[in-house]
């Protein structure tokens, strides 16, 4: 299931004489069950690609192709119906997105829509509410009384139910505790690693993924700036590429660790606790050549 932007642009639009690109001639491809980062500086276009991806946004020019959809220009949203299906978006602020007044009638919504039995609906919901770690003593609650973190949970199980194989998600952290944010990741990493799906995530926060994520998208002013693994993504900002991010607290060690001990080696874990290890290891190597030499 690829992922390929072929010269998509958008154009916003808020009266004739006022109008800014929202993208700016973007070429992508991604590959399926990746693990995808998506950062920039604010109103880069992180979002914006983000709501192509399912028809949200339709491009100004350009075509996107999404398994066997082609998305472009001018096309009627009612095509979209099994697109949606099968990739589900998660927006910043989970209420946003919930309108019922139980757990339960949230979730088997979409089934019920494309045509499921009630019994088969409350069957998918059930499973989707513990493949997200929630009781299923959650199904009689109303959702926009839990916690943030329950709540958020809620809402990608709304777009789990649906068995979908691509998972968008803008900012899916944003205002929950470190401990919720590190629950959530965990989820959505064991998703793409153990069922298949495809996470995209938009985030400021590079840190809470930076261990996690395949590949990363860094949007600046409408256009892909990088496309690639963290190694990469470290090596352009290392040798001076301005693609207007700061780099994780770890990465900023190890530059710091790098040119303190005039060192040049390729670094593949990026935890703060696997970084500190490696940082050990090669401490110890300088200390045993140094030793060799006298």
């Amino acid at each position: 299931m690829a992922i390929i932007f072929q010269h998509v642009t958008h154009t916003y639009s808020t009266d004739p004489l006022h109008t800014f690109l929202g993208l700016d001639d973007v070429n992508l491809t991604l590959d399926e069950g990746r693990f995808v980062g998506i950062i920039g500086a604010s109103g880069s276009g992180k979002s914006t690609l983000l709501q192509h991806c399912n028809g949200i946004l339709l491009p100004t020019d350009g075509t996107i192709q999404i398994m066997d959809y082609e998305i472009r220009s001018g096309q009627k949203l009612k095509s979209f119906r099994d697109l949606r299906r099968r990739i589900g978006l998660v927006f910043q602020f989970p209420e946003q997105q919930i309108f019922e007044d139980t757990v339960e009638k949230e979730l088997i919504f979409g089934p019920r829509n494309f045509g499921a039995s009630e019994d088969e609906a409350k069957e998918l919901a059930q499973k989707a509410l513990l493949t997200m770690g929630l009781p299923l003593s959650l199904l009689q609650r109303n959702p926009l009384q839990l916690s943030g973190g329950q709540m958020r949970k809620v809402a990608i199980a709304s777009i789990l139910v649906m068995d979908p194989d691509l998972i968008l998600l803008d900012e899916p952290t944003a205002t929950l505790d470190p401990k919720s944010r590190d629950e959530l990741i965990e989820l959505l990493y064991r998703l793409c690693k153990e069922h298949h799906k495809t996470i995209m995530i938009v985030t400021h926060r590079t840190d809470e993924i930076m261990d996690y994520a395949d590949e990363w998208i860094v949007m600046k002013e409408g256009t892909v700036a990088y496309q690639g693994d963290t190694q990469g993504l470290y090596e352009q900002i290392k040798h001076g590429e301005h693609l207007d991010i700061v780099l994780p607290k770890p990465l900023r060690f190890w530059q710091q660790f790098e040119e303190q001990f005039s060192l040049s080696c390729p670094i593949h874990h990026y935890s703060a606790e696997q970084l500190a290890e490696h940082i050990s290891q090669v401490v110890h190597a300088k200390g045993a050549s140094a030793c060799s030499k006298d």
